[in-house]
């Protein structure tokens, strides 16, 4: 079942709200509990109700939902500034996992953020991108990070922009490719290991070397998420892409492996990219287990390469 909602999800959403929900304008908000908010949209001969939930979902339903009988200090902010504005945009911000709902025009333009990673977050912000209201403040040591806070601003230079991955760029992601197998030791497997051999001394290192895999890597270092990953290896590898490992693949005579891979990954970074989402229409994926038939098992934009 999933959980959150992947990069292609997020794609496809942005791309079909895009269609419906451009020029509606906010009736009310709502907070169904304390991450999970509802705008009342219409226009002309059309209603509907946008869930916004941090860190998790967001997508319009029919179904009202019940809500609180206080609205708590974010939803009366939310009020205040976008009630009665037609909503102008939806945006993906780069390639994260990150949407901009904008508001209104000129200098009365308001964005809603909405972080769909990690912890996640809903941020209210001017047309400047300075936060007004944010749900989960969060101020990092780092300071190259993000701050979350009342008057900060929302640094668009902190957005991943989107590349696309060259064959420089896949080596570099998988040119360490192993690691001495005494590294993935705990702590008390170490200790362990003193003790049997009778001593405190340094205890005997293994020359066993533990291959990383090229699935790992990508899963690592590219944009695209773990889906979209598994779809690009099966159709340029195959069904046994898991055991593939960063050696065998920059083999002499796996050239062709390579450029398969290469054109994989960027018939992906076009699905992500490109406005083929916005005809996306979606499909259920259903499974069996324990001898019944026709489980569900997730929603997809698309139809990928492992269903």
């Amino acid at each position: 079942m999933k959980g959150r909602m992947s990069l292609l999800d997020i794609g496809a959403e942005v791309a079909r709200l895009n269609n419906v929900l451009k020029g509606c304008k906010v009736v009310n908000v709502y907070d169904i509990n304390a991450k999970t908010y509802m705008l009342k949209l219409q226009r002309t001969g059309f209603k509907c109700r946008l869930i916004m939930e941090s860190g998790v979902r967001f997508h319009t339903t029919n179904y009202n939902r019940d809500k609180s009988l206080t609205p708590n200090g974010f939803t009366l902010k939310l009020r205040k500034h976008i009630r009665q504005k037609r909503l102008d945009e939806v945006r993906q911000l780069g390639v994260d996992r990150v949407v901009d709902f904008v508001f209104g025009f000129g200098d009365q333009k308001f964005h809603i953020i909405l972080e769909l990673y990690a912890a996640g977050n809903i941020i209210l912000t001017d047309e400047a991108m300075s936060m007004m209201m944010v749900l989960r403040r969060h101020i990092p040591d780092q300071p190259d990070r993000q701050r979350y806070a009342v008057r900060e601003t929302y640094d668009l230079d902190f957005v991943h922009r989107p590349q696309v991955c060259t064959q420089a760029m896949l080596k570099s992601w998988t040119q360490s490719t192993t690691k001495p197998a005494e590294e993935s030791l705990d702590e008390s497997q170490k200790q362990s290991s003193k003790i049997s051999n009778g001593s405190s001394s340094k205890p005997h290192t293994s020359t066993n070397k533990k291959k990383s895999s090229v699935y790992d890597r990508l899963l690592e270092h590219s944009d695209f998420g773990k889906a979209l990953v598994e779809h690009a290896l099966i159709k340029s590898v195959g069904e046994e892409f898991k055991s593939l490992d960063c050696d065998t693949l920059w083999q002499p005579d796996q050239a062709n492996m390579v450029h398969r891979l290469l054109e994989e990954l960027h018939t992906v970074h076009g699905m992500l990219f490109s406005d083929t989402l916005k005809d996306a229409k979606g499909f259920i994926i259903m499974s069996a287990k324990d001898g019944k038939t026709d489980l569900f098992d997730e929603f997809v934009p698309e139809v990928l390469e492992q269903y």
